[in-house]
């Protein structure tokens, strides 16, 4: 909630902001996860400016598959990048038992798939200048 705060207020302020705001907000909820005894990691290639509608859209996302997954979580791994307008955002979250079907999410602006795999979903998300919605 403090992090999607952040992000809101920083959005009045200014259009644009370093594209390593992303970083800070899946970091600090990550390590939140962590005291929770779920094994985590973050690969973060987030350079440049991006647009702060951006970030708040994309980390809504994770807060979605976080908030859904929560009590069954057991490991989740974050990529993210930010290169050539393109933001990416990968989630393999492990759960502690099998995963019967995917998370029915959606990408304002963008792309999003899940995929179930036993007990883990992949959620990839893309959003890019000039890209079509689609769920």
């Amino acid at each position: 909630i403090k992090r999607c705060a952040n992000l809101i207020l920083l959005g009045e302020e200014k259009a644009t902001v370093a594209a390593r705001e992303l970083e800070s907000c899946l970091r600090e909820s990550l390590d939140n996860l962590r005291l929770s005894g779920v094994i985590t990691y973050l690969d973060c290639h987030c350079d440049g400016q991006v647009a702060v509608e951006w970030i708040v859209t994309v980390y809504d996302l994770f807060e979605k598959v976080t908030e859904a997954l929560q009590s069954r979580l057991s490991a989740m791994m974050v990529t993210a990048s930010y290169t050539d307008g393109v933001l990416r955002l990968r989630i393999q979250a492990g759960c502690k038992e099998a995963v019967n079907e995917p998370l029915n999410l959606t990408l304002e602006g963008g792309t999003v798939t899940c995929e179930a795999q036993e007990e883990d979903l992949i959620i990839d998300a893309t959003l890019e200048e000039g890209g079509v919605r689609e769920c």
